[in-house]
Protein backbone atom coordinates (compact mmCIF):
# COMPACT_ATOMS: atom_id res chain seq x y z
CA UNK A 1 0.00 0.00 0.00
CA UNK A 2 1.40 3.63 -1.01
CA UNK A 3 0.95 7.02 0.74
CA UNK A 4 -1.54 8.20 -2.37
CA UNK A 5 -3.69 4.83 -1.26
CA UNK A 6 -4.56 7.01 2.59
CA UNK A 7 -3.59 10.41 2.56
CA UNK A 8 -5.56 13.14 2.46
CA UNK A 9 -5.67 15.23 -0.56
CA UNK A 10 -7.37 18.15 -0.02
CA UNK A 11 -5.12 19.93 2.19
CA UNK A 12 -6.02 23.04 4.11
CA UNK A 13 -2.96 25.46 4.18
CA UNK A 14 -1.84 28.89 5.41
CA UNK A 15 0.33 31.58 4.31
CA UNK A 16 3.47 32.43 6.57
CA UNK A 17 1.95 35.85 7.12
CA UNK A 18 -1.45 34.33 8.51
CA UNK A 19 -1.49 34.60 12.63
CA UNK A 20 -1.31 31.83 15.11
CA UNK A 21 -4.86 32.76 16.24
CA UNK A 22 -6.08 32.76 12.87
CA UNK A 23 -4.23 29.10 12.11
CA UNK A 24 -5.96 28.08 15.09
CA UNK A 25 -9.48 28.95 14.35
CA UNK A 26 -9.07 27.36 10.92
CA UNK A 27 -7.43 23.97 12.16
CA UNK A 28 -10.99 24.10 14.67
CA UNK A 29 -13.25 25.16 11.66
CA UNK A 30 -11.88 22.07 9.38
CA UNK A 31 -11.21 19.50 12.38
CA UNK A 32 -7.76 19.10 11.60
CA UNK A 33 -4.12 18.73 13.76
CA UNK A 34 -1.85 19.72 11.03
CA UNK A 35 -1.35 22.62 8.82
CA UNK A 36 1.40 22.94 6.23
CA UNK A 37 2.21 26.43 5.66
CA UNK A 38 2.70 27.39 1.97
CA UNK A 39 4.11 30.64 0.41
CA UNK A 40 4.22 31.10 -3.42
CA UNK A 41 3.08 27.54 -4.13
CA UNK A 42 6.29 25.97 -2.14
CA UNK A 43 5.69 24.35 1.23
CA UNK A 44 8.16 26.44 3.79
CA UNK A 45 6.96 25.08 6.75
CA UNK A 46 4.45 23.41 9.17
CA UNK A 47 2.62 23.54 12.40
CA UNK A 48 0.14 21.44 14.71
CA UNK A 49 -2.43 22.19 17.00
CA UNK A 50 -0.54 21.37 19.57
CA UNK A 51 2.64 23.32 18.40
CA UNK A 52 -0.58 27.03 18.43
CA UNK A 53 -1.77 25.99 21.77
CA UNK A 54 2.01 26.48 23.13
CA UNK A 55 2.27 29.77 21.90
CA UNK A 56 1.80 32.10 24.66
CA UNK A 57 2.29 29.38 27.42
CA UNK A 58 4.96 28.41 29.79
CA UNK A 59 5.44 24.89 28.13
CA UNK A 60 9.40 24.43 27.37
CA UNK A 61 8.95 23.89 23.91
CA UNK A 62 6.96 27.75 23.44
CA UNK A 63 8.50 29.94 21.20
CA UNK A 64 9.69 33.28 23.13
CA UNK A 65 7.37 36.48 22.51
CA UNK A 66 4.91 34.71 20.40
CA UNK A 67 1.32 35.38 20.75
CA UNK A 68 -1.87 35.18 19.15
CA UNK A 69 -1.30 38.00 16.62
CA UNK A 70 2.53 36.56 15.58
CA UNK A 71 3.28 35.43 11.86
CA UNK A 72 3.14 31.89 11.31
CA UNK A 73 6.28 31.85 9.74
CA UNK A 74 7.96 32.89 13.13
CA UNK A 75 6.35 29.91 14.95
CA UNK A 76 6.27 27.06 12.07
CA UNK A 77 8.27 24.06 12.18
CA UNK A 78 11.41 23.68 9.19
CA UNK A 79 12.56 22.41 7.11
CA UNK A 80 9.50 19.95 7.05
CA UNK A 81 9.47 16.15 6.81
CA UNK A 82 7.85 14.71 3.58
CA UNK A 83 6.73 11.98 2.07
CA UNK A 84 5.96 10.82 -2.23
CA UNK A 85 2.69 9.62 -3.07
CA UNK A 86 4.93 6.45 -4.04
CA UNK A 87 6.34 5.97 -0.89
CA UNK A 88 5.23 2.55 0.84
CA UNK A 89 3.08 3.36 4.41
CA UNK A 90 5.47 1.57 5.98
CA UNK A 91 8.34 4.00 4.43
CA UNK A 92 5.92 6.68 6.00
CA UNK A 93 5.53 5.52 9.44
CA UNK A 94 8.95 5.40 10.20
CA UNK A 95 9.57 9.11 9.48
CA UNK A 96 6.98 9.48 11.89
CA UNK A 97 8.59 7.33 14.40
CA UNK A 98 12.12 8.58 14.14
CA UNK A 99 11.09 12.28 13.66
CA UNK A 100 8.83 12.31 16.55
CA UNK A 101 6.30 13.52 13.66
CA UNK A 102 2.36 13.26 13.44
CA UNK A 103 2.00 14.13 10.10
CA UNK A 104 4.22 14.39 6.72
CA UNK A 105 2.83 16.63 3.56
CA UNK A 106 3.63 14.65 0.72
CA UNK A 107 5.25 16.39 -2.47
CA UNK A 108 5.38 15.35 -6.04
CA UNK A 109 7.15 17.31 -8.54
CA UNK A 110 8.01 19.81 -6.11
CA UNK A 111 4.42 20.46 -5.46
CA UNK A 112 1.93 19.71 -2.00
CA UNK A 113 -0.55 17.19 -3.05
CA UNK A 114 -1.39 15.61 0.12
CA UNK A 115 -0.73 15.11 3.47
CA UNK A 116 -0.85 11.69 5.28
CA UNK A 117 -1.36 11.16 9.14
CA UNK A 118 -1.02 9.22 11.69
CA UNK A 119 -4.65 8.27 11.94
CA UNK A 120 -4.14 7.52 8.33
CA UNK A 121 -1.77 4.80 8.93
CA UNK A 122 -3.59 3.01 11.38
CA UNK A 123 -6.32 3.21 8.83
CA UNK A 124 -3.63 1.35 6.42
CA UNK A 125 -3.02 -0.78 9.06
CA UNK A 126 -6.40 -2.25 9.45
CA UNK A 127 -6.72 -2.60 5.90
CA UNK A 128 -3.80 -4.46 5.37
CA UNK A 129 -3.82 -6.76 8.10
CA UNK A 130 -7.88 -7.61 7.45
CA UNK A 131 -8.41 -7.06 10.51
CA UNK A 132 -12.43 -6.42 11.18
CA UNK A 133 -15.75 -8.69 10.39
CA UNK A 134 -15.66 -12.31 11.02
CA UNK A 135 -12.06 -13.78 10.77
CA UNK A 136 -9.29 -15.51 11.94
CA UNK A 137 -5.66 -15.06 12.59
CA UNK A 138 -3.59 -17.79 12.22
CA UNK A 139 0.33 -17.89 13.07
CA UNK A 140 2.77 -20.30 10.98
CA UNK A 141 6.10 -20.91 11.25
CA UNK A 142 7.84 -21.67 8.20
CA UNK A 143 11.75 -23.16 7.55
CA UNK A 144 13.88 -20.67 4.99
CA UNK A 145 12.87 -22.96 1.84
CA UNK A 146 11.31 -22.46 -1.48
CA UNK A 147 8.08 -23.17 -1.88
CA UNK A 148 6.77 -23.86 2.00
CA UNK A 149 4.84 -20.50 2.06
CA UNK A 150 2.89 -22.13 -1.51
CA UNK A 151 2.70 -25.14 -0.05
CA UNK A 152 0.89 -24.09 3.53
CA UNK A 153 -1.47 -21.93 1.36
CA UNK A 154 -2.74 -24.40 -0.96
CA UNK A 155 -3.64 -26.80 2.58
CA UNK A 156 -5.09 -23.31 3.40
CA UNK A 157 -7.31 -23.50 -0.03
CA UNK A 158 -8.03 -27.20 0.48
CA UNK A 159 -9.99 -27.03 3.47
CA UNK A 160 -11.94 -24.04 1.45
CA UNK A 161 -10.33 -21.37 3.22
CA UNK A 162 -9.91 -18.09 1.79
CA UNK A 163 -6.85 -15.66 2.80
CA UNK A 164 -7.29 -12.34 3.50
CA UNK A 165 -3.66 -11.36 4.34
CA UNK A 166 -0.24 -12.09 4.92
CA UNK A 167 2.20 -10.19 7.46
CA UNK A 168 5.71 -11.49 8.60
CA UNK A 169 5.82 -10.62 12.12
CA UNK A 170 8.99 -12.57 13.16
CA UNK A 171 12.24 -13.96 11.09
CA UNK A 172 15.10 -15.22 12.17
CA UNK A 173 18.06 -17.64 10.32
CA UNK A 174 16.18 -20.58 10.06
CA UNK A 175 12.39 -19.71 9.67
CA UNK A 176 9.88 -16.95 9.34
CA UNK A 177 6.36 -16.91 11.27
CA UNK A 178 3.72 -16.01 8.88
CA UNK A 179 0.65 -14.47 10.40
CA UNK A 180 -2.20 -15.77 8.03
CA UNK A 181 -5.55 -13.60 8.33
CA UNK A 182 -8.26 -16.31 7.70
CA UNK A 183 -12.21 -15.43 5.96
CA UNK A 184 -13.40 -17.53 9.01
CA UNK A 185 -14.36 -17.78 12.69
CA UNK A 186 -13.17 -21.54 13.06
CA UNK A 187 -9.86 -22.05 12.08
CA UNK A 188 -9.52 -25.81 14.00
CA UNK A 189 -9.97 -27.70 10.55
CA UNK A 190 -6.93 -25.53 8.91
CA UNK A 191 -4.66 -25.91 12.32
CA UNK A 192 -4.95 -29.29 12.16
CA UNK A 193 -4.21 -29.83 8.64
CA UNK A 194 -1.10 -27.69 8.76
CA UNK A 195 0.42 -29.63 11.29
CA UNK A 196 -0.01 -32.78 10.22
CA UNK A 197 1.80 -31.69 7.32
CA UNK A 198 4.29 -30.59 9.83
CA UNK A 199 4.02 -27.38 9.64
CA UNK A 200 4.01 -25.68 13.48
CA UNK A 201 1.11 -23.49 13.93
CA UNK A 202 0.80 -21.07 17.21
CA UNK A 203 -1.75 -22.26 19.82
CA UNK A 204 -4.96 -20.32 20.30
CA UNK A 205 -3.61 -16.93 22.68
CA UNK A 206 -0.07 -17.40 21.80
CA UNK A 207 -0.74 -14.60 19.15
CA UNK A 208 -3.34 -15.99 16.32
CA UNK A 209 -6.16 -14.82 17.72
CA UNK A 210 -8.10 -17.36 16.01
CA UNK A 211 -10.60 -19.73 17.93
Amino acid sequence: MRVADVMTRDVITAPPHATVGAATELLARHRVRHLPVVADGALVGIVSDRDLRAVGSDHPGAPAGADRGTPLGDVARAPVWTAHPRDPVQVAAATMRDQRVGALPVEAGGALVGIVASSDLLTALVTMTGAGGAATRLEVDLPHRPGALAEALRIVADAGVNVRSILTPHSDAASARFALQLDTIDARTVRARLRRAGFAVAEPGDGDGGA
